[in-house]
C-alpha cells in the first residue's frame, strides 16, 4: 500500500503514512468546496 499505487486508483492524492507500526491512509480535499445549508450564516441569524 503505498501514496503512488492509491493515488492511482482513486484518480486522486492519497498520503499513505507508516508511523509506530501503523499505516494511515489519509485522502486530501479536491478543489470542489462544499457547501451545507445553513452553514454560511452564523448562529441565530436568518438567512
Amino acid at each position: 500500500m503505498t501514496t503512488e499505487v492509491l493515488s492511482d486508483l482513486y484518480g486522486s492524492h492519497v498520503e499513505v503514512i507508516r508511523a509506530n507500526g501503523r499505516i494511515v491512509v489519509v485522502g486530501l480535499p479536491d478543489a470542489t468546496t462544499h457547501h451545507h445549508a445553513g452553514a454560511d450564516t452564523m448562529a441565530g441569524e436568518v438567512a
